[in-house]
């Protein structure tokens, strides 16, 4: 077995064992692609930290699949409409790109404003098989994004100040913010609109190494 088969077999490992839900054997072969095309491109790109690729690429794929459990225990249920979710700065596809590998039934948007990271997910999703998944050029902080989401996530984009306002204006009216943060996050707050967006859930990721928190307009339920 060849050093890059060996990380993603470990890689995998590590996925299983830490997801909270049981992935089919259908999304894990999409995981499985999308963990080999990572790795070859991981020694060219900066797509993950360089100190170790491979653990960091683990981390970030679990992370994403909390993110996913996390807002699908929230989000009310849905007939027929597919649930439109918007990752913004999304990097090289966390969580976003994530969780189209594992609900080929969301409608995703990639909303991303580094072009590196533009053509590297451009020339990826085809690569994965994944439909259902657009990506879009822009600064969601000044760019005129027209459509709106019922959920709207983002990891390492920004302090909540700053993100807020625009998950605010990309959500439908009984949409949810979802985002992952440290362990100390509660500081954040203090600069915070308290009319924007309402706090309503959050769950400590296993081993206490971060936060999961839900945001919703005003007029929703509390934290739970």
């Amino acid at each position: 077995m060849s050093g890059i088969e060996d990380e993603r077999e470990k890689i995998l490992e590590v996925i299983r064992r830490g997801s909270p839900f049981s992935i089919p054997e259908v999304s894990l072969v999409r995981v499985n692609n999308f963990v080999s095309e990572y790795l070859h491109w991981a020694s060219r790109i900066h797509l993950v930290s360089r100190r170790d690729p491979p653990s960091s690429l683990a981390t970030q794929i679990v992370e994403s699949i909390h993110m996913l459990d996390f807002a699908e225990n929230l989000l009310p249920a849905r007939e027929g409409e597919p649930c439109r979710v918007a990752d913004v700065g999304t990097g090289y596809g966390f969580p976003g790109l994530v969780w189209s590998l594992l609900r080929e039934e969301l409608a995703m948007t990639l909303i991303e404003r580094k072009d590196k990271c533009v053509s590297f997910l451009e020339m990826m999703i085809p690569r994965l098989g994944v439909g259902g998944v657009v990506v879009v050029k822009a600064n969601a902080g000044r760019a005129d994004i027209p459509q709106r989401f019922d959920l709207v996530t983002t990891k390492a984009a920004g302090r909540l100040s700053e993100v807020l306002p625009i998950a605010a204006s990309l959500i439908r009216g009984s949409g949810l913010y979802v985002t992952i943060k440290e362990v100390a996050w509660e500081w954040e707050m203090e600069a915070v609109d308290p009319g924007e967006m309402t706090l309503i859930s959050t769950r400590d990721l296993p081993g206490k190494t971060g936060v999961l928190l839900a945001f919703g307009k005003g007029g929703q339920a509390g934290p739970q």
